[in-house]
């Protein structure tokens, strides 16, 4: 049946999303039987388009997404403390940058196997988002808007995190090339358009 962070798809706080892929992190891009994962449910119902097939995020508002994780936990918090705030069931909206936080806290479970780091702090790898994107199965329009957001905001690089090399020496192409797929995964896997659209992007 549906795994539990089926719930992923719709507009659930990040809160749940936390909670589930904490208890099992590689099964945001553990496919249902219907073969659709919890990351490409959350992709596809918050960010698609779905008659016009494209994405209705901003990728300028998306890069504030680390701010919008922190808004959302002040508004759990007073939810918390203050019932009458609790009662009005006051809910994160939908913008770019709350979608996109979601988008790579599932990235990082997924990629890293936690959601609680690495965060650059010397305890572990660093997590670069584009990278993580590349590595794990999503829908490839889920990478292309990775690279609109990250791809040239790199520290002085050219290509900015397109020419970023992770702590093993890869590119994200390097990384989108190595990307394991499973034997009855291989059909449906966006490996070769995740690859080509990095090709295309830092060539």
């Amino acid at each position: 049946g549906r795994p539990g962070l089926g719930t992923a798809y719709g507009a659930p706080p990040s809160s749940l999303l936390r909670a589930l892929a904490s208890a099992d992190p590689q099964s945001v891009v553990r496919p249902n039987r219907g073969g659709v994962s919890p990351l490409a449910m959350l992709w596809e119902g918050s960010a698609m388009n779905r008659e016009e097939g494209r994405c209705t995020l901003s990728a300028d508002a998306a890069r504030y997404h680390a701010r919008a994780e922190e808004v959302e936990r002040r508004r759990a918090a007073l939810a918390r403390s203050n019932p009458d705030h609790s009662r009005r069931e006051v809910r994160p909206s939908q913008n770019s940058a709350a979608v996109w936080a979601k988008v790579l806290m599932f990235a990082r479970a997924a990629y890293h196997g936690t959601i609680d780091g690495p965060d650059g702090d010397g305890m572990g790898e660093i997590f670069r988002p584009l990278h993580a994107l590349a590595g794990i199965e999503c829908p490839a329009s889920c990478v292309e808007f990775a690279i609109r957001v990250h791809g040239n905001d790199g520290d002085g690089n050219s290509g900015g995190a397109l020419g970023v090399l992770d702590d093993s020496g890869n590119l994200p192409l390097h990384v989108a090339c190595a990307r394991h797929i499973h034997p009855a995964a291989e059909a449906e896997s966006s490996r070769g358009e995740t690859v080509g659209l990095l090709l295309r992007a830092y060539p």
